[in-house]
């Protein structure tokens, strides 16, 4: 394995396979380019890809713990993902409005599938997927 690891914080027991190449790859870190996508080393290309869970198709335990906590830390707070201030948010960050069960929805889907849901301008396309 080239040594990569020292550049990219690649952690070879965060291993994956994927729907966009054969072969392992190894995540990085946060590709910076869409909420949930993920830097992973390929194997197969030998550089960096850009993935999302939702291209995953196996991993190790070490791997699915490390996604599960990079997705959580990816969700917007409330007042982002509504696009306003949290003045403006809070009159509606109650169990009574619909936009709080909203919320909440999207961000269940968004740590299920590592993409979507969020009211977010930038949403992934399959172009961008390889970044």
């Amino acid at each position: 394995m080239p040594d990569f690891r020292n550049l990219h914080d690649i952690d070879e027991d965060r291993w994956v396979l994927t729907t966009r190449v054969s072969g392992r790859c190894y995540l990085g870190g946060n590709a910076h380019t869409h909420p949930g996508h993920m830097h992973a080393w390929s194997e197969q290309l030998d550089k960096l890809i850009t993935i999302r869970k939702d291209d995953i198709t196996e991993a190790s335990p070490v791997a699915w713990a490390w996604i599960a906590g990079f997705l959580t830390g990816n969700e917007p707070d409330f007042a982002h993902w509504l696009g306003t201030t949290w003045d403006e948010a809070e009159p509606h960050e109650t169990q009574d409005d619909p936009l709080f069960w909203q919320w909440k929805d999207d961000l269940r889907f968004f740590r299920a599938h590592g993409h979507g849901g969020l009211r977010d301008p930038g949403e992934c396309d399959d172009e961008d997927a390889d970044d």
